[in-house]
């Protein structure tokens, strides 16, 4: 999907309009009624279990059986709640009661549902913070389905935090809106966490609508049944009707639990299947956020409920946890680049504002369990505190940031400079133009930054390693690897002997020995995400060298890991240079067939031009006999050129199949070009040419294809007389010289100009000039010739001067003595 600049405005249009519309719903969490009392059921009986809120309460005790409110029965404290919720806080409500076996009626007075700001701050400010963070991946334009999908989920779960239950008015139809929002967006957090985990790291459903109405169904199923019966219970307030509404709420707790479980168990799963290390880091960091965010709300309110019974802790103290998701997202997408989230921000404002986020969670949740400690009033009492402290934090982080480089740079050196170390390394790695220039530049890189040891880069040959580079020191030339070695070099891992690195989980100490049996101290694998092997550096500390520290271990893995971007940037250099490479031939060949079938058409044409010509002239009974024979010389010279041609393609299509096969017996070369000479005599008179031949007395024996032969030398005379010009003059010479023969075909022509000597054999290639291109021929003769020649075991060599001619040489073996 492209991502356009409407499509944000309007995802962020929509996003706000929802935001506005939840906000509503603040006023009525502090408006909202309690009753002073804590009812629970106990074998099938409503009882009051605590009074918190005696004054308010009269004379009710604990353990009476509630049975109705205001005269309408009520079986679930759930409906007590409800009913509070559409009453005002100060009401004075009838409760009866079951006491001793008497009915009775005691007046109470509502109370407010949360007695200081605790609850609603915390919603408020919880809901408000994921609300951000979904409105930062539309601001991103992040355009990835898995993005897309995480988007509107946090978008419903901040939602369902400011929609938290409020006061209702039965009369209010923006009250009723609220509560079945309120619905919609718990449904769609529960399904949409899950289509979000089938999404992320990898598509596992694929993208039919299919897979996205099974996942979203059961949520419109619970959204629509929840809704109906609510409303109907709000408009009668009968015991039965909330009795079918809490059933339904029940199943959908259940059904909560059962989505957030398999969104979690999904993506633990795609974290063990990811073979990126970095990866695998970014998708712990997400992993943990959902866990942590998810799970304490999920086991302690959801799942209770779910049951029938009530919640273990208040609701605002899991809500807490939800923080958990952004502080644990912001970190995967500015360290780790989630979604290709490219955040150009400055450094030391990211960690203020993270700092203060995660302050933040952590000063609210102390002081949440202080108020369940002390009671909620400390947590008004202390929340000008909390305030004034994130205030001071604000302006003091700055000075502390400075004070905490200055005493890493004086106690950590290695952890300090990791930037410079990477940032040098990358503009290094980056310069290099060649693979060995790379691997270089890496041992070098670890050498300068681990003082006291030694690199060796080896590159992958076969089942072995070859070293190729090294730093401060020399090592074994060749290492023979196996499958188990192979392994843990892709492990991502520093392999590493004992008492050479601090203990940490990115060492592995499994292939000690092997290391020591070797001479080295240390190695780690060259690998690409795909799993691909570029090769393996290994090290060797010098002796009184301290071990590594953590710290330096990262830094090594980084710098490979940078080291294998480069790699994996030149390669993808030389396969784009080789594709054009390619392109541009098969270009070039795509428009030299063109030609060939143009100019082979135009060829064909000529000599059928002329057979038909002459056969027509031969039919007029006017001819003289003398006429009649030169026409049927003329048509038979024709005939046989239009043959040569056709043989040219044929043997030329059978030399691309791989087919072209040569019958190699003992003949004398004289006879070859005697016949040659013979079969071309005819043209060269039509064309008033001359062609000569001069051959010594003896026998020129070799062993060769006559036919194949005599074709070539054809070629090469036909050659000769088409680009002479007005000097139509060939001349054929041959030779023996020691154990080789040599022909040589001899014209005074237009000649070749030097730069296109090297492409003549090429099929289909025509010299660029106009006096060749008037010639005509498809580009054929001398690459069928060198195929000829090569195939007896000889060489063609051609010379040439523009402007005075050409000189073709055949060199073959001689065959020795009588053979």
């Amino acid at each position: 999907m492209n991502w356009r600049p409407d499509r944000t405005f309007s995802f962020l249009a929509i996003d706000l309009l929802i935001a506005s519309f939840c906000l509503t719903n603040i006023p009525t969490i502090v408006e909202r009624a309690g009753i002073p009392f804590t009812a629970v059921l106990d074998n099938g009986r409503m009882v009051v279990a605590d009074i918190p809120h005696e004054r308010q309460a009269h004379h009710l005790a604990v353990g009476d059986e509630v049975v109705s409110w205001n005269g309408r029965s009520v079986e679930r404290p759930e409906h007590l709640e409800l009913l509070a919720d559409l009453s005002m806080i100060g009401e004075t409500i009838q409760i009866g009661l079951n006491r001793g076996g008497m009915q009775t009626e005691i007046p109470v007075v509502l109370v407010p549902f949360s007695s200081t700001l605790r609850f609603p701050l915390i919603f408020t400010l919880t809901g408000l913070v994921i609300f951000a963070f979904a409105l930062f991946l539309v601001v991103r334009r992040i355009h990835n389905p898995g993005a897309l999908t995480l988007h509107w989920t946090l978008i419903a779960a901040g939602a369902l935090l400011l929609l938290t239950q409020g006061a209702i008015q039965a009369s209010d139809p923006w009250s009723i809106a609220r509560r079945a929002g309120l619905f919609l967006v718990y449904n769609v957090v529960a399904a949409g966490f899950l289509l979000f985990t089938t999404q992320f790291p990898v598509h596992r459903l694929g993208r039919s609508r299919s897979a996205f109405a099974l996942i979203f169904a059961p949520s419109a199923i619970f959204t629509v049944a929840l809704s109906y019966y609510h409303v109907r219970s709000v408009a009668s307030g009968d015991a039965a009707v909330f009795h079918s509404f809490q059933n339904w709420y029940d199943a959908f707790h259940l059904y909560f639990f059962l989505c957030i479980a398999a969104s979690l168990l999904i993506l633990a799963v795609g974290y063990l299947e990811e073979r990126s290390a970095e990866q695998r880091v970014a998708l712990r960091w997400i992993l943990w956020g959902l866990i942590i965010g998810s799970l304490p709300f999920t086991l302690l309110v959801v799942l209770p409920q779910a049951f029938g019974s009530n919640m273990l802790v208040p609701e605002e103290l899991t809500t807490v946890f939800v923080l958990a998701v952004p502080l644990c997202f912001s970190v995967a997408f500015l360290r780790y680049h989630v979604f290709r989230v490219e955040v150009e921000v400055h450094r030391r404002l990211a960690n203020v504002l993270i700092g203060i986020l995660a302050l933040s969670v952590q000063l609210l949740t102390v002081l949440v369990f202080l108020s369940i400690l002390r009671g909620e009033g400390v947590f008004a009492e202390t929340l000008p505190l909390i305030v004034t402290t994130i205030g001071l934090v604000l302006a003091l982080e700055p000075f502390r940031t400075d004070l905490q480089r200055l005493l890493d740079e004086a106690l950590y050196p290695t952890r300090t400079s990791m930037a410079k170390i990477l940032n040098r390394a990358s503009a290094q790695f980056h310069a290099a133009a060649a693979e060995a220039e790379l691997g270089l530049a890496l041992v070098k890189e670890l050498h300068a930054t681990l003082p006291g040891t030694t690199f060796t880069w080896y590159r992958v040959h076969r089942n072995a390693l070859e070293a190729a580079s090294n730093a401060g020191g020399t090592a074994l030339p060749s290492i023979r690897i196996d499958d188990d070695l192979t392994s843990a070099l892709r492990s991502g891992r520093l392999l590493a002997a004992e008492r050479t690195t601090a203990a940490s989980r990115s060492v592995d100490r499994s292939r000690a020995a092997w290391l020591r049996s070797h001479g080295f101290d240390l190695a780690c694998g060259l690998n690409t995400d795909a799993g691909q092997s570029l090769g393996a550096v290994a090290g060797l500390l010098k002796e009184g060298r301290d071990p590594l520290t953590p710290e330096e271990v990262d830094a090594v893995l980084s710098v490979v890991a940078r080291a294998v971007e480069a790699f994996e940037r030149l390669y993808l250099q030389d396969r784009v240079s080789l594709e054009q490479q390619e392109r541009k031939k098969s270009d070039e060949l795509s428009r030299l067939k063109s030609h060939f079938v143009s100019s082979v058409s135009h060829d064909l044409r000529t000599p059928l031009t002329s057979i038909k010509m002459f056969a027509e002239m031969m039919r007029e009974r006017r001819l003289t006999p003398a006429k009649r024979a030169e026409y049927a010389e003329i048509i038979g010279r024709e005939s046989d050129r239009l043959a040569r041609m056709v043989n040219n393609v044929l043997d030329f299509a059978k030399i691309e199949r791989g087919t072209r096969e040569y019958q190699l017996t003992p003949i004398d070369l004289n006879t070859v070009v005697r016949a040659a000479v013979q079969t071309m005599s005819g043209q060269a008179r039509m064309l008033n040419g001359v062609l000569t031949c001069r051959l010594p007395r003896r026998p020129q024996r070799v062993r060769a294809d006559a036919d194949a032969l005599q074709d070539a030398l054809v070629n090469l005379i036909v050659n000769g007389f088409k680009y002479s010009g007005k000097r139509r003059r060939v001349r054929i010479e041959a030779a023996t010289l020691q154990d080789q023969v040599i022909v040589r075909v001899i014209d005074g022509g237009i000649g070749i100009p030097a730069a296109e000597l090297p492409k003549i054999f090429e099929p289909f290639y025509r010299v660029k000039d106009p006096r060749s291109a008037q010639a005509g021929g498809a580009g054929l003769g001398l690459p069928l010739v060198k195929h000829t020649v090569d195939a007896h075991g000889g060489t063609v060599a051609v010379e040439s001067t523009v402007g005075k001619g050409t000189t073709v040489t055949i060199l073959l073996p001689a065959l020795a003595g009588k053979q």
